[in-house]
């Protein structure tokens, strides 16, 4: 990941407050996916049960992904200025 760019990489807050909004998306897709394959409509609820419990595991995972990667850039970060504050003050060993 680069250094912090709203377009590119969203913070923790951002992923979460995202969160409803792909909810929304999700159900419009489940009702719409159950509207076009269906012929029995009597199982378009179960159907449309299904996509969105899919599709929140789905989007569940990719969001504890992407807060992973932020959570490792800034470790990776913090490692990094220990190591140079000890080669600072131990006289440049590794």
């Amino acid at each position: 990941m680069s250094d912090h760019h709203p377009d590119r990489n969203s913070t923790l807050d951002e992923i979460e407050g995202l969160a409803a909004v792909a909810a929304g998306f999700w159900l419009t897709e489940g009702n719409r996916a159950a509207d076009e394959n269906l012929a029995d409509l009597k199982r378009a609820p179960a159907a449309i049960a299904g996509f969105n419990i899919a599709a929140a595991i789905q989007y569940q995972a990719e969001r504890q992904v992407d807060a992973a990667d932020i959570i490792a850039e800034g470790l990776r970060a913090v490692a990094s200025a220990i190591r140079e504050t000890r080669q600072a003050t131990e006289g440049g060993a590794p």
